[in-house]
């Protein structure tokens, strides 16, 4: 099927036949993002980022793309942009999130051409730090903080965007160009960089590289051999800015994670009493003339892991949590070839994986909670929104309203076709848990009579 690129969009085109192109907000390798009306909501904006034709032949890497959407699409937070859901639109993959006007802290230091003042920052590094620590509680990395990445409203308020959402798409573009541009590279941790395991300190490590390129007017690394340098050379210090401050942002950019601060409030809140006890307001005096480094000046080739082509979500999970192997995997897709099933079903009914297991497993990685339905209670009016015919051959059931919210379970919480209906149908976002097939099936019996 041939896929429409982002580029032949023009304002007033239509979207999956409920979101109006009002204009673009921003175009890059990986695709352009659009402010659009949402015709099902009264117009209300939404902003939705198209991917390009080019990366939506990278299966596998969609595949990972729905599951950072479904992690992330929970994040609630007044600091955080939040990320609404996933859509394929007859081969178009796209991701609607929440329009906030504003400028990025990149273009804002791009606009001035002069670093910032503590002062002046410490208010965003504060917002940003809460909403990182945040995801961090909620089992949710960003890995690709930087300043591109941290909105600033109309109120003066920092929003953080793009969790996950954007590494998995340079990901993708790294795999078919073999580089990524230098402006990406520049915030990334020596662990990250060496394709190492991540955690809660990498994101540290990005927000420290960020707040140093506000208060220097360019990154610690940011000419030359740059990950050579970000794997093996000290961050120099800020040469305008006291010794102690400077010892508190160079903690953070230790290259040894276990150097680092253990959280980004602590590293905020290290920073913050720091500059009150020398004094932030003027640490950026007399720095009108100091021009920023363009981020884009040249490309940094790295050699990224392989994403092979893995041509299921559902297989690639079970894989990934030790519920299945490949070569199990790569049978019941032969077989789903053929008879067009659904792969769970196949590798059950194949006896390669339990229903249980399977559940938990998708509990696991995707941070979606399991749910017995065996003494379950459903409310008819609740129920009543899809009717049994879709909730069977959709392997998904509503429950029951809690606030103003419905609870929705789905033996695959990863068919964003199916959630997306739901979502529309139910009013909202809903509540989503995890349950096995026949647990699926046998409540749609009960509750549909």
């Amino acid at each position: 099927m041939d896929v429409v690129a982002p580029e032949q969009f023009r304002a007033g085109d239509m979207l999956a036949d409920r979101f109006r192109l009002v204009r673009t907000l921003g175009q890059g390798a990986m695709g352009t993002v659009w402010l659009t009306q949402d015709t099902h909501l009264n117009d209300e904006p939404v902003a939705c980022k198209l991917l390009s034709g080019a990366l939506t032949h990278e299966r596998r890497a969609v595949a990972y793309l729905k599951r950072e959407v479904l992690l992330t699409r929970r994040l609630r937070h007044p600091h955080i942009l939040a990320v609404y859901t996933f859509w394929d639109a007859a081969g178009l993959y796209f991701i609607t999130m929440e329009y906030v006007p504003g400028e990025n802290l990149s273009n804002i230091l791009a606009e001035r051409d002069a670093p910032l003042s503590l002062d002046e920052s410490l208010p965003w590094i504060h917002q940003v730090c809460q909403a990182l620590d945040y995801a961090h509680d909620q089992d949710v990395l960003h890995r690709d903080v930087k300043p591109a990445n941290v909105l600033i409203d109309t109120a003066g308020a920092a929003r953080l965007a793009d969790f996950g959402i954007a590494r998995t798409l340079s990901d993708m573009h790294n795999r078919i160009s073999g580089g990524v541009t230098c402006g990406t590279v520049m915030f990334m941790s020596p662990e990250q960089l060496m394709g190492e395991r991540v955690d809660r300190r990498s994101d540290l490590y990005s927000l420290a590289a960020s707040v140093y390129e506000l208060l220097a007017g360019r990154p610690p690394f940011h000419s030359g051999s740059i990950v050579a340098q970000i794997q093996s050379l000290p961050a120099p210090p800020v040469d305008h800015l006291p010794r102690a401050i400077n010892a508190v942002l160079l903690r953070a950019l230790s290259k040894k994670p276990d150097e680092r601060h253990p959280s980004c409030i602590a590293f905020y809140d290290d920073l913050a009493a720091t500059a009150r006890e020398h004094g932030g307001g003027a640490l950026a005096a007399g720095l009108a003339d100091r021009r920023r480094s363009d981020p884009d000046s040249d490309t940094v080739k790295l050699d990224p892991a392989d994403l092979e082509s893995f041509p299921d979500r559902l297989g690639a999970l079970l894989v990934e949590a030790g519920a299945a192997t490949l070569g199990q995997v790569e049978e019941a897709l032969r077989i789903q070839m053929r008879t067009d099933e659904r792969l769970g079903e196949i590798l059950v009914r194949l006896g390669y994986v339990d229903e249980a297991e399977m559940a938990l497993a998708l509990e696991r990685q995707l941070h979606v909670p399991f749910m017995s339905l065996e003494h379950e209670r459903f409310d008819p009016e609740v129920t009543a929104l899809i009717g049994r015919a879709f909730a069977e051959a959709r392997r998904c059931i509503p429950v029951r309203r809690i606030d103003d919210r419905v609870l929705v379970v789905m033996a695959d919480p990863l068919d964003f076709a199916t959630l997306n209906v739901l979502e529309e149908t139910c009013g909202g976002q809903v509540i989503l848990r995890i349950a096995t097939i026949s647990d699926v099936l046998e409540a749609v019996r009960r509750a549909y009579g």
